[in-house]
């Protein structure tokens, strides 16, 4: 759809959906929602064109040959920019935070405060621009890519990072 909506999605179970919250959306909120237990492949949890809103307090959890948050342009749909990802829990799925080389812009794109952990892959950045990751939590208190840590592959700025869990997810 190539129509921007203003939405709260909010409280809310998804189980075992390839696309858990996907939309183009703008001073939003989702938050508080459960995702979890995909075991197929090529699914996202949380997705879409979002900007200036929040994504917070939600857990992604099994999704185990698929992404919990993916950011990826979509054509004729302007990048996603201007949103907090906060708070969130992503645990044991393929990969917790995904931007694709098609996200050229992260501007405003910041997540922090998360629990990322038991992921094969705590985050991967396919595009140039650095992804904002500091103080979240990614398994160790050593940080992301040390033993017990989910690994972050291409350019993201992590440091400095949470040492124990957040309590806020």
């Amino acid at each position: 759809d190539d129509v921007v909506s203003v939405v709260t999605i909010e409280n809310n179970e998804i189980v075992n959906s390839a696309l858990g919250v996907d939309g183009y959306v703008q001073f939003s909120s989702i938050r508080d929602n459960k995702v979890r237990n995909f075991t197929g492949g090529s699914g996202v949890a949380i997705t879409g064109q979002l900007s200036d809103s929040f994504v917070e307090r939600n857990q992604v959890l099994s999704y185990t040959a698929s992404r919990a948050i993916q950011l990826a342009a979509k054509p004729n749909l302007p990048l996603s920019s201007d949103t907090s990802f906060k708070c969130n829990d992503l645990t044991s799925n393929l990969i917790g935070v995904d931007v694709a080389a098609s996200q050229t812009s992260l501007t405003g794109i910041l997540f922090s405060g998360n629990n990322i952990t038991g992921n094969t892959i705590g985050a991967v950045n396919g595009g140039t621009p650095f992804l904002s990751a500091a103080f979240n939590w990614w398994g160790c208190a050593a940080g992301p890519g040390n033993p017990g840590c989910d690994q972050i592959i291409g350019n993201a700025t992590f440091v400095p990072f949470r040492t124990a869990p957040s309590g806020c997810s």
